[in-house]
């Protein structure tokens, strides 16, 4: 896994806050407006150096754009009782500067500038696992010190957390008993000895300390029982081959050219040696 510092800044220019963020290619982050949203308030979200409008709540009902060559298609939503921003899935043509304008009651203005880090991390969603092996879910933050609550879910339900404030970190589920492994520090999850039941949607949401944005994302695991086939020729052997591999050695006859075969399977683990002649 490769690793890219990243720097959380926050400044004050003018008034209008600035947050600064970078987030996992491939992740999603939603922006919080933290105000109270009155009924005649217009809210409006602009993308980039020219504040190309992307989202607009106003007075309950919600417009959605699609940006310059359709950058945003099918990638905003916006709560319409609180005017949150969310960009799903993070892609270089997503990054930059996001403003919010609030008019009504109380004008606000914020700028949020979003960074994506480009081979932090080796996750694919979906993932597809053997029935018995581990699995580690990335939870995607930059410096997992900028915040302080860090949630995980399984289909919908509370599986795991770590609360900052409270120094506390929880298990909820129990399936999951005595398979999970919570990262203190970089709040990644590890499922070990994982079961076909398990498999389903996992979500992570990790809330910053400024309260003013949250990163999420979500992962399909699929876990197999299917038997796995390995093939090796003689004399080239491999490391080894754990529970439910089927084996087949190929010798050739060096005078006749014949190929000649065999099989094994191992349940636990199958160690392959030959010796050529």
């Amino acid at each position: 896994m490769k690793t890219i510092a990243s720097l959380f800044i926050i400044l004050v220019i003018n008034g209008a806050v600035t947050e600064s963020v970078n987030v996992n290619i491939g992740f999603s982050i939603t922006f919080h407006t933290n105000t109270v949203i009155h009924s005649d308030d217009v809210i409006e979200w602009s993308y980039g150096y020219s504040s190309e409008l992307i989202a607009k709540l106003d007075r309950g009902s919600i417009s959605l754009f699609n940006g310059s060559y359709g950058r945003f298609i099918d990638r905003l939503k916006i709560n319409n009782q609180t005017g949150d921003l969310t960009i799903i899935d993070i892609r270089d043509r997503r990054v930059g500067a996001y403003y919010l304008q609030i008019t009504g009651e109380k004008n606000t203005s914020q700028i949020f500038s979003v960074g994506g880090r480009v081979g932090f991390t080796d996750h694919v969603t979906p993932l597809t696992v053997m029935e018995g092996d581990s699995v580690r879910l990335n939870a995607g933050v930059p410096d997992s010190q900028n915040y302080d609550v860090i949630r995980w879910r399984f289909e919908n339900s509370p599986l795991a957390e770590i609360n900052r404030k409270t120094e506390i970190i929880s298990t909820h589920d129990e399936r999951f008993r005595d398979r999970l492994e919570l990262d203190r520090w970089s709040a990644d999850l590890t499922i070990t000895n994982i079961t076909t039941d398990l498999s389903g949607l996992y979500e992570v949401k990790v809330d910053s300390n400024s309260g003013k944005h949250t990163v999420h994302q979500t992962y399909t695991v699929t876990v197999s029982d299917e038997v796995k086939s390995v093939s090796v020729m003689e004399g080239h052997l491999p490391q080894s081959i754990e529970k439910r591999f089927t084996v087949t050695v190929t010798a050739r006859d060096r005078s006749s050219g014949v190929s000649l075969g065999g099989s094994c399977v191992g349940v636990l683990l199958v160690l392959v040696s030959s010796q050529i002649l």
